[in-house]
């Protein structure tokens, strides 16, 4: 619900965009930080479930458009 939210935001306010990014970003980093994981790499970063719902909710909306 979240990452539907901050998505749907993103789209509709585009010049905050960068912003969402940012938030994103942020919370990306705090999940990796509460599994334990100081250091964040590429590698770790693929372990985000944040992450993940972020880029199935990108791929939802692109099929809307196809």
């Amino acid at each position: 619900m979240v990452v539907s939210q901050i998505f749907r935001k993103a789209q509709n306010e585009k010049n905050y965009s960068t912003l969402y990014g940012r938030l994103c970003e942020n919370i990306i980093q705090t999940e990796l930080k509460n599994l334990g994981i100081d250091k964040i790499t590429k590698a770790e970063i693929k372990k985000s479930t944040f992450r993940e719902s972020l880029i199935e909710q990108c791929r939802i909306s692109f099929m809307e458009f196809v």
